[in-house]
């Protein structure tokens, strides 16, 4: 026999069971099982108990479907696969049956695949599908429905065969409890109690119908009265038919009352229909049906009704009724989720200390499941005790963690990062200072797996070196059998060290962390001895384990455990069942919530559950009737509480705009708020609250919540940068809130803030001068090019690097900075020795003297010590040939032309017979102003020069790149590539070159490509040049004296190294009248970038003028690069540390990238668009 109790909700259908309940029970007697989902069986314990009036009992157990079969298999002395036991099983045969996958070919290496495909066969079963009837229904379905399901097909089959040589798994316990059920004797002497169901699949439907064909009497709860006009929206009305259709014999309670036909239970119905009717006609004036609004209001209490009472009625049915003045309710939104959230924690610090309400009195229902973690944080600054229960995985533990470092570096044993991943675990080190040092030694000497087999050469790092290397010893067995695998990982858990650690570090854990760091312990070792006894002596390699021992630490759940029982507890909406309290915070209303969507499961989607159901193969419960479930459940909590508040958040956690969800929009209808009225919980607790009002110490308390929180409330002021008219009202806050602060606290802040007319930044730092740019014995401030454009590319960088000295540890990798310092050590070596035999010497004097440069620059021991790693030995060797190509080509191209190299590494600034640029500077000393010299020092790559019979000798500046450093007049500008502007000047300085006219500067450009799997050319006979170039005819024919290359047109030139298309020399009297009339204009304008004032009449530019500077041009860069340098000296002396990058570009690549957010804080002087600017002068 089934006894079905129906009523319009969860708490009436559930009470009338525990009627039920209170009416068979007899202590010592009968047994009493309670059957609930797994989630909710704690509540449901604790709801029975209260309703017996017991504090416990010995023939009461609350259980799950799950439990009862599992228990009945256990006393017949059998076990069963545990759900990671049979996704780990899950697993071995998706990696057994992987290249027979065509849908999921790529996907099924996918950490959680195997449990993501064990939970969609799970759920076909449970609805009673079998490969057999899915194959028959594949010609009907949608094609890509259908090629998912060939593959599910092929794993379905595999999966059953593998679970029959083994342990049976859930499904397989279900269908033998169903099959033995004539000798369940514990059930046959049982009263049966199931509560907490809206939906079922097809096995649970089954198992209901055995239990009530053989328990003394079975009882079920549903929030569905049939015959009733419910609200489709909301309802799960399926459930009920299909018990109905499934057993036969059942007795129907409808609202408490039995009923044997359908006529009474219409009657029972409409009674109901008319006493809410009656209700309403009472509360309304007939002729004032049109209008848009009702007034909900009586004195007569018979006729009243309760604003939940008529919420829960009207919601989602799209009503026109309206409720107005409501007491209960309050709704609100706030502009992010951390305001959503301090205005919860606000109000209920009121409610507990104001109103005496306890903690254990409050539920927050959350709808959007990633603001749990800014709950508990935000509520821990409050003092609020909270209990946010989270289901976690077992790959999420310590020792797990542990484990799988282990693992992954026995498996990438050339891997210094799976290496380093294992070492810096806080289970294998007690120092970390220690650990840090060893990581940095490790990165330096690029030591792989078998360096750890014999003695470093530091002995200092030894004890690591002895600790990893038996961690090894555990995997180096002949036979790689499942059994050594896990003896392996039972020996590292067992060990005494790893012990010690743990308990060390659980102490400084939370209560929840604490118990689940402990409980996974145990569920480790459960799941290797699960995997022993799956697959014992079976050989495997190491990558199947991994796969296999994570996804069953995946699968495996565990929920926290409360650890205060005055706490403030957080449900989620839709997912949690909390039978009754006093206050509801409803958050995170967005129409992104689980009230008006559905997250997509993993396999299969709407799309296919829509396709499968028509073709009826459906899985329950179906996609339609979640959403319904998920509101069915917002609406019965309506039911369980005295006084809600509903709000949403204006942005998401990421900061994107959010829309509210239905559910909040027909609440504020519903209540008669107007279309935009959302007011703000959290004002009532802000600064302007206390504005314009005499304050007392209540309003404080109001404002601060908390003595924990009004150290945070400070901190918030004095970040505030006020109006003079506001000085007195903020100090006297600031005074109120420092009287709360505990002492040890004062002691960090300050008691003032910063007053001014108007917003400002204080990014500085004292004497930053000091300790960036060192003076020398003449009293100099000593500086370089570097210097000055790491601080023009950011003020933050520069201050890390040259303040406080931060650089970033040095590895055994090729990084592209090691790239560069070998190019240019063999090219420095090579032209030192061959500059001045250019033109004399042979192809294979030159191919001797390269060998004999590149020998020398990779027989350095850092270099050597890099070829140590077969993946480094292979991007060196091409290297190598990249710098005989690269040599090959500079010769080409210095052949071409006059200009020949003078100068190798020629260095200024560093002894007094080398030029000196001295830059004028003012330097504040003692508060006053004195006059000041900065010293520029550095290096040249390589400065050419050529010589010409009519006197017009030009120099030029070469700087090797091998990135893409390109030079422009925008960059300029900004003072972020000066290199060579400053180079140049450096030579304009030195008496050897005074005379020299400027023919070019460019970063010469060669390959970077040397560590990417790439075809060498073998030949490239043009080079890249990014720089500038004087157009004076001599120059052009210095640097190519085949430049004219058409006879026909001998005055147009092309100049493809400067990507310059075409130069064309004119007469005056030649040229058109609309190049007369700008012969007045200035002709380096660069794109409106106005550089020279100077008159070039006989000079047409037809391709990239940007490439051209004329002598006068170059003088006006030198003079505006002093400028430059000056203002960032004045700058840095001021103490300039902003997070304000050049371009937020070259943030993607920077060393300090982890402790800054430079799109927080841009300055004035980076937000010139240099590439839509129309002029930048340079001369004012």
């Amino acid at each position: 026999m089934l006894k079905i109790f129906c009523d319009d909700n969860d708490k009436k259908a559930i009470g009338h069971v525990l009627e039920r309940l209170k009416a068979n029970y007899k202590p010592f007697e009968n047994q009493h099982i309670i059957i609930t989902p797994t989630s909710y069986t704690l509540g449901m314990e604790t709801l029975v108990l209260d309703s017996l009036g017991v504090k416990g009992a010995f023939n009461i157990s609350v259980s799950s479907f799950e439990r009862v079969c599992a228990k009945s298999l256990k006393n017949a002395g059998k076990s069963y696969l545990s759900r990671e036991g049979a996704v780990m099983v899950m697993r071995k045969v998706i990696n057994a049956n992987a290249k027979k996958l065509k849908h999921y070919a790529g996907s099924c290496k996918r950490n959680t695949f195997a449990s993501d495909i064990y939970r969609a066969i799970e759920n076909l079963r449970l609805s009673g599908h079998s490969p057999q009837s899915l194959e028959e229904a594949l010609p009907n379905l949608q094609s890509s429905t259908c090629s998912k399901l060939k593959d599910i097909i092929l794993i379905y089959k595999a999966y059953e065969e593998e679970i029959a040589r083994f342990t049976p798994d859930l499904i397989t316990v279900y269908n033998a409890f169903i099959a033995n059920i004539q000798n369940e004797e514990e059930i046959k002497n049982a009263y049966v109690y199931i509560m907490g169901f809206n939906t079922l699949s097809n096995k649970e439907i089954e198992l209901i119908k055995v239990i009530s064909e053989h328990a003394i009497e079975t009882n079920i709860a549903l929030s569905f009265v049939p015959g009733d006009e419910v609200n489709v929206e909301t309802t799960p009305t399926k459930t009920f038919s299909r018990l109905r259709d499934a057993i036969e014999d059942i007795e129907i309670y409808a609202r408490g009352q039995y009923v044997s036909s359908e006529d009474e239970i219409e009657k029972i119905n409409a009674a109901k229909k008319e006493e809410y009717s009656q209700k309403l006609l009472h509360l309304k004036d007939l002729e004032d049906k049109k209008s848009a609004a009702y007034r909900m209001k009586t004195e007569d209490k018979k006729y009243q009704i309760n604003e939940l009472d008529f919420l829960r009625s009207e919601i989602f049915t799209y009503s026109d009724l309206v409720y107005e003045d409501v007491k209960q309710i309050q709704i609100y939104a706030e502009d992010n989720v951390f305001s959503e959230i301090h205005a919860v924690a606000n109000e209920i610090i009121t409610l507990v200390r104001d109103y005496r309400y306890r903690y254990k009195d409050i539920t927050i229902f959350n709808a959007l499941y990633e603001n749990n973690f800014s709950i508990k944080e935000i509520f821990e600054r409050y003092g609020i005790p909270v209990f946010v229960p989270e289901r976690v995985t077992l790959s999420e533990s310590l020792i797990f963690d542990y484990l799988i470092s282990i693992l992954e570096f026995i498996k990438n044993p050339r891997d210094v990062k799976k290496a380093l991943k294992f070492i810096k675990h806080p289970l294998f080190y007690d120092d970390f200072s220690e650990v840090c040092k060893f990581e940095n030694y490790i990165y330096e000497k690029n030591i792989t797996y078998k360096d750890f087999e014999k003695p470093f050469k530091n002995n200092v790092f030894d004890k690591f070196r002895k600790k990893v290397s038996s961690i090894i010893a555990l995997f180096n067995k002949k036979t790689k059998s499942v059994n050594m695998y896990t003896d392996a990982c039972f020996r590292i858990i067992d060990d005494r060290d790893t012990k010690a650690r743990f308990s060390n570090l659980l102490r400084g854990k939370s209560s929840e962390d604490f118990e689940f760091n402990q409980r996974s312990v145990d569920l480790i070792i459960d799941i290797l001895h699960e995997i022993e006894e799956i697959l014992g002596e079976e050989e495997m390699d190491i990558i199947e384990f991994i796969s296999i021992l994570s996804s069953g630490a995946k699968a495996q759940n565990l929920l926290s455990i409360p650890g205060d029982l005055d706490c403030v507890y957080v449900a989620q909406v839709g997912n949690s069942k909390v039978y009754e309290n006093k206050i509801a915070f409803v958050i995170g209303l967005t129409s992104d919530s689980n009230l008006d969507n559905v997250f997509e499961d993993r396999i299969f989607t709407s799309y296919d559950n829509r396709s499968m159901d028509e073709n009826d193969i459906a899985i329950y419960p179906l996609v339609a009737e979640k959403i319904k479930n998920n509101r069915y459940e917002f609406v019965d909590m309506l039911s369980k509480f005295d006084r809600f508040y509903f709000s949403y958040p204006k942005l998401s956690i990421k900061g994107e705009k959010t829309q509210s969800s239905i559910a909040l929009e027909e609440i504020k209808k519903l209540i008669g708020k107007k279309d935009d009225e959302y007011e703000s919980l959290l004002a009532k607790y802000s600064l302007d609250s206390l504005k314009g009002r005499t304050m007392t110490n209540k309003h404080f308390e109001t404002y601060l919540a908390t003595s924990e929180n009004a150290f945070f409330k400070l901190l918030q002021i004095q970040n505030l940068i006020i109006d003079k008219t506001d000085e007195n009202f903020y100090t006297q806050i600031l005074n109120e809130i420092y009287k709360y602060i505990d002492k040890d606290k004062r002691k960090t802040i300050k008691s003032t803030i910063e007053v001014c007319d108007g917003k400002c930044a204080n990014n500085t730092v004292k004497n930053l001068l000091s300790y960036t740019i060192k003076k020398d014995k003449d009293g100099r401030y000593l500086s370089s090019v570097s210097q000055i454009e790491e601080y023009y590319t950011c003020p933050f960088k520069h201050f890390m690097s040259y303040g406080l000295g931060a650089y970033k540890r040095s590895e055994g990798f090729i990084l592209p900075t090691t790239i560069g310092i070998i190019v240019h050590n063999v090219l420095e070596d090579f032209f030192k020795k061959t500059k001045d035999q250019i033109d004399v010497m042979t192809d294979k004097t030159a191919n001797m003297q390269i060998e004999k440069s590149i020998e020398k620059i990779f027989a350095d021991e850092e270099i050597q010590e890099l070829y140590k790693n077969p993946q480094n030995k292979y991007f060196l060797d091409r290297i190598k040939d990249e710098i005989r190509q690269i040599i090959k080509n500079l010769i080409k191209q210095i052949r071409k032309g006059s200009y020949r190299p003078k100068e190798i590494e020629m260095s200024f600034g560093f002894n007094e017979n080398e030029a000196k640029i001295e830059i004028p500077v003012t330097e504040i000393v003692d508060g006053k102003e004195k006059d000041g010299v900065l010293l520029l020092r550095g290096k040249i790559d390589r400065v050419d020069v050529t010589e010409n019979e009519n006197g017009q000798n030009f120099i030029a500046v070469i700087d090797y790149k091998t990135g893409n450093k390109a030079l422009s007049i925008g960059s300029i500008y900004i003072g972020q590539t000066i290199q060579l502007i400053v180079y140049l000047q450096a030579l304009m300085k030195d008496e050897k070159y005074r005379t020299y006219r400027p023919g070019f500067v460019s970063y010469l450009k060669l390959r970077d490509n040397y560590t990417e799997e790439q075809e060498l050319e073998a030949d490239v006979d043009m080079l890249n040049f990014s720089g500038f170039f004087n157009p004076a005819i001599e120059n052009l024919y210095s640097f190519d004296k085949n430049i004219i290359e058409n006879p026909a047109d001998k005055d147009t030139f092309a100049m493809p190294e400067f990507e310059i298309s075409k130069l064309e020399i004119r007469d005056e009297a030649e040229m058109p009248d609309k190049d007369i009339k700008n012969k007045n204009k200035s002709i380096d304008l660069h794109k409106g970038y106005q550089i020279d004032r100077e008159n070039l009449p006989v000079i047409a530019y037809n391709g990239q003028i940007t490439k051209i500077v004329s002598d006068k041009g170059f003088e006006t860069l030198i003079k505006y690069v002093e400028k430059l340098i000056a203002r960032a000296f004045k700058e840095i002396q001021q103490g300039n540390i902003e997070m304000a990058p050049t371009d937020l570009g070259d943030c993607k690549y920077c060393d300090y990238k982890q402790i800054c957010d430079a799109s927080q804080n841009r300055n004035k002087r980076y937000s010139v668009d240099i590439r839509s600017a129309r002029h930048l002068d340079f001369e004012d």
